[in-house]
């Protein structure tokens, strides 16, 4: 994928100075399995301590017990928890709270691809409306104006969050939707309030979480028109892995500035971009994908 068409000033690095994950208080959506798992495993290596959420109850109790076995009792807690339900969510919060009596990170991750007429508005309420009720409750329970101490919320986008993803159009959109959100929270009028920070991450694929699995029957068409196009064009066997994301994700957390979007491909060091608006640039239109009818 030619990303760099679509972005420029690529840095592997910022001016601002490390922050230690050491006795930070992480909270994490959907990390029972894939890349929420693998985080929650590498900032637990790195003395965090871990919150997650999931609506995989089973997978969940057992991280939880196995991060606290390998890292001291303490070090890690589960809740079952649907990021669609509000109330739910919010006493998620509540309980990460009391349990470790503060915040200082949230990453929205929980998220699924699935375009179909049968689970598209299912999709868009994790992928979107999750992300965006994570974040305020980020805000009501870290920002300054609330009593809190600050923080970072750090948002799963996607690569195809700026780029055309002809195969997964509904998809798509619900990850761009998450990045344009993160950016324009991401602006200094908003820090100033809240002195929370907020960084979108855009991973390409991965392999080692659900996302590839089982891919019939979670695309826009039924007749598997464009599943079959998509197994031709992508070879999902030499996708990076999870435990490189999740690295890369702990990576950022500790350089990321407010407001900066980050790309994780090709098992590469990750890289801060800033994404172009095409037509300011005259460009004409997004790079057509090398796999398109």
């Amino acid at each position: 994928m030619a990303t760099d068409k679509l972005v420029k000033g690529f840095r592997s690095e910022l001016s601002a100075m490390d922050m230690s994950l050491a006795k930070k208080v992480v909270l994490i959506t959907g990390g029972s399995f894939g890349i929420g798992r693998k985080l929650a495993e590498t900032v637990a290596s790195e003395k965090a301590l871990v919150s997650v959420c999931d609506v995989n109850e089973a997978d969940g109790v057992e991280l939880e017990e196995k991060l606290n076995k390998e890292h001291g009792e303490g070090t890690a807690m589960f809740m079952k928890c649907d990021v669609t339900d509000r109330n739910a969510f919010r006493d998620f919060f509540q309980k990460t709270k009391d349990r470790f009596g503060r915040i200082d990170v949230v990453v929205n991750n929980a998220g699924f691809f699935d375009d179909s007429d049968q689970k598209w508005e299912s999709m868009v309420d994790v992928n979107v409306k999750g992300v965006i009720t994570g974040s305020l409750l980020a805000l009501e329970f870290m920002g300054t104006e609330n009593g809190g101490e600050g923080g970072t919320v750090l948002n799963i986008s996607s690569v195809v969050g700026f780029h055309r993803m002809i195969f997964m159009p509904i998809y798509s959109a619900s990850k761009a939707a998450v990045l344009m959100f993160t950016r324009n929270m991401g602006d200094e009028l908003h820090f100033s309030k809240n002195h929370v920070k907020f960084i979108a991450i855009c991973p390409h694929g991965s392999l080692g979480s659900h996302f590839f699995e089982n891919t019939r029957g979670r695309f826009l068409y039924p007749d598997g028109y464009l599943e079959d196009k998509f197994e031709k064009c992508f070879d999902v066997q030499s996708f990076q892995s999870v435990d490189h994301v999740a690295q890369s994700i702990a990576n950022v957390l500790k350089v990321g500035s407010n407001g900066s979007i980050w790309l994780i491909e090709n098992g590469e060091k990750e890289k801060e971009v800033n994404i172009v608006d095409p037509k300011i640039h005259g460009v004409d239109e997004q790079p057509k994908s090398s796999c398109s009818p």
